[in-house]
């Protein structure tokens, strides 16, 4: 089973809107896709409205109640698994607990188990995490989502990469001359750089503000094309992947 982990470099750089954008492409291509975040601001359900529930991951791994209860179904084999708002003291709690790390790891493996032909997507956050660190390293593909700008810039100079990491670039801006002066200089390195790049596009932002995932807002833009280069290279690594020896 295919997992690929996206983390943002840091906040802002529309990590969540790239996961939901990249497993519906998955989905379009009738592959059956699981995208689940470890987000305490509970981003990843602001995107599903009307499938928001009262239970959560982190309210299952808080009470140990069974975890596959709380996946719900926004599209036939598009499952969501929003990791919910919680608290400072709940998630330092969730952190601190190698129960909650048992219970997660025991739902994803028989997840796998019953599932082996689908797609895993994790949308980490930047922030310290304990829950899903452990998964990073089992990834197929982990990909850093940043931006071509300074503070990136800083960050992936000071960042530590691990096999099959890539840096994902976001909301790039063509007539941004620094975005263009640091994606050149970017390719002069040896930074593991996707060779997909994702374009600023406006419909992401009207997806957002409509709470809509892309693909349902609009599909006739930019931004899914390129998201479909993204799904198509994924599956070049996948195959990749299962060749080798």
């Amino acid at each position: 089973m295919p997992l690929i982990v996206l983390k943002g470099l840091r906040g802002g750089v529309g990590t969540t809107s790239t996961a939901i954008a990249l497993a519906r492409q998955f989905h379009q291509q009738n592959k059956e896709v699981l995208i689940m975040d470890n987000c305490t601001e509970n981003i990843l359900s602001f995107y599903f409205p009307a499938q928001e529930r009262s239970t959560t991951l982190s309210q299952a791994l808080l009470a140990e109640t069974p975890i596959e209860q709380n996946i719900f179904y926004y599209r036939p084999h598009y499952q969501v698994l929003p990791f919910g708002l919680v608290n400072k003291k709940d998630n330092l709690l969730l952190q601190l607990s190698f129960s909650a790390k048992q219970h997660l790891t025991h739902f994803l493996t028989t997840f796998m188990q019953l599932h082996p032909d689908a797609i895993i997507l994790m949308d980490l956050q930047h922030t310290q995490d304990t829950l899903f660190t452990p998964w990073i390293e089992k990834a197929d593909i982990f990909l850093s989502v940043t931006m071509a700008e300074s503070n990136c810039h800083i960050r992936l100079n000071q960042h530590a990469f691990i096999d099959n990491e890539y840096v994902l670039i976001n909301q790039f801006r063509a007539t941004s001359q620094i975005h263009q002066d640091f994606y050149q200089f970017w390719q002069t390195t040896s930074l593991p750089l996707c060779p997909i790049v994702l374009h600023r596009d406006e419909a992401s932002l009207e997806a957002c503000a409509s709470r809509l995932p892309l693909y349902d807002y609009r599909t006739n833009c930019m931004l899914v094309e390129e998201i479909s280069q993204l799904a198509q290279w994924c599956f070049s690594l996948f195959e990749r992947k299962e060749g080798q020896p």
